[in-house]
């Protein structure tokens, strides 16, 4: 019944990385949201027990990377289980490496480091809360956006939204 309605979503897509010992552990999520304005806080959720959900109560901290619409190659490489860990697990992908930092994939839309400030247990997710610590938009390509079991492309524009008025400072990241 839920997944009816989940599939009715439509869901921006990010790969979110962190770094555990020293090596980056990166997995697609569809479920990354701003949680506030003021501070600035990101929310990631992850199933309880998944490796992502073990190394983020582990490491603090992770890098949230939204892909741009030519990017579902990614999407479905970092949404493999089987994936490697690790460095090679980026073998091939354009990143720009930040040790201690988790890595930022240079064709991201956008990205944001976050430090977990919370876990929220959530059904069978966790929630990890996270500061925005430094933050970076690209103009250009679109983001890349999942409905219905499709990776998408946004379409056209239906009209601005009823509670505000568009303007450019609308447009652009600013944390």
């Amino acid at each position: 019944m839920i997944r009816g309605v989940a599939s009715r979503l439509v869901t921006g897509v990010s790969v979110v990385v962190t770094m555990d010992d020293g090596e980056p552990l990166a997995t697609t999520a569809g479920s990354v949201v701003v949680a506030s304005w003021d501070p600035p806080l990101l929310a990631v959720l992850f199933q309880t027990g998944s490796r992502m959900d073990i190394a983020l109560h582990r490491c603090g901290g992770f890098t949230v990377n939204v892909l741009g619409e030519a990017d579902h190659g990614l999407a479905r490489r970092f949404a493999r289980p089987e994936r490697e860990p690790g460095w090679a697990a980026l073998s091939g992908a354009r990143f720009l490496r930040r040790d201690p930092s988790p890595p930022v994939l240079q064709g991201a839309v956008a990205w944001a480091e976050c430090a977990v400030t919370q876990t929220i247990p959530i059904g069978d997710h966790t929630c990890f809360v996270g500061e925005v610590l430094e933050s970076a938009s690209h103009d250009g390509a679109g983001p890349l956006a999942y409905y219905r079991g499709r990776f998408r492309a946004l379409g056209t524009a239906v009209a601005p939204a009823a509670w505000t008025t568009v303007e450019a400072a609308d447009l652009t990241t600013a944390w």
